[in-house]
């Protein structure tokens, strides 16, 4: 096994829990496992289109949950003060 992937891999098994299905019934994760020499790659795409980029051989799962997590709640408050609602974009 690549060692570079843990992070990745372990990412993966966490936000596959049912606690983040259960908080978010409209979560959606598409696993995209290469076998490829490059670098190990975890993209979050969020409702707004924007993504949050990890090479996750250089971040700890932690890591990159508290950017997500930051990131949420940035657009979290952006659609407040513009009165939008997350509903809305997944139509």
């Amino acid at each position: 096994f690549d060692t570079r992937t843990g992070s990745a891999k372990e990412l993966l098994r966490q936000v596959q829990a049912a606690r983040f299905k259960k908080a978010n019934p409209k979560l959606e994760i598409v696993p995209n496992v290469v076998h490829t020499p490059a670098a190990p790659v975890v993209t979050f795409k969020f409702v707004d289109e924007s993504e949050k980029v990890f090479d996750s051989q250089e971040y700890l799962v932690q890591e990159m949950l508290e950017e997500v997590y930051t990131h949420a709640e940035m657009m979290d408050f952006e659609f407040e003060v513009e009165e939008k609602n997350v509903d809305d974009m997944l139509s």
